[in-house]
């Protein structure tokens, strides 16, 4: 039986932080369409069957191998389209290019594009840059 000090003194974001990674390696599996049994003998590089016998540390190196073989997140690679966007956009806002650090900070909190890592408030960027390009026409 556990003692009510183990809860309490435990990590309270490690339990989250563990079903994220574990999140994130059975979604990398998917998407790198690794075949079940090279995943497992990637498994076996860590002498475990299965990826829930994973230390943090380990599902963090799986992580980062999956990275090397090319896997990106999804979210990664739609802030990345939606910044490519909002440089898009600002071209054809008259003075977009000294315009947009301003408008960066008051939307996202930040004056630099590749600091903003969140989708939603890339979103609103481009909803008010284009915006203010109809006022302009």
């Amino acid at each position: 039986m556990r003692s009510s000090r183990s809860r309490c003194c435990k990590k309270p974001s490690s339990n989250a932080e563990r079903r994220a990674l574990l999140a994130k390696v059975h979604i990398a599996k998917k998407e790198l369409n690794l075949p079940e049994h090279d995943y497992r003998a990637i498994l076996e590089r860590f002498n475990k069957e299965s990826s829930a016998e994973l230390t943090i540390a380990q599902l963090e190196e799986l992580v980062k191998f999956f990275k090397h073989l090319g896997w990106k997140k999804k979210s990664d690679t739609q802030v990345a389209a939606l910044r490519q966007r909002v440089i898009d956009e600002a071209a054809d806002l008259r003075n977009g290019a000294k315009r947009l650090p301003g408008l960066m900070k008051r939307i996202c909190g930040t004056e630099r594009l590749e600091w903003c890592r969140n989708a939603e408030k890339l979103e609103r960027l481009l909803v008010v840059i284009r915006k203010l390009k109809d006022g302009e026409a």
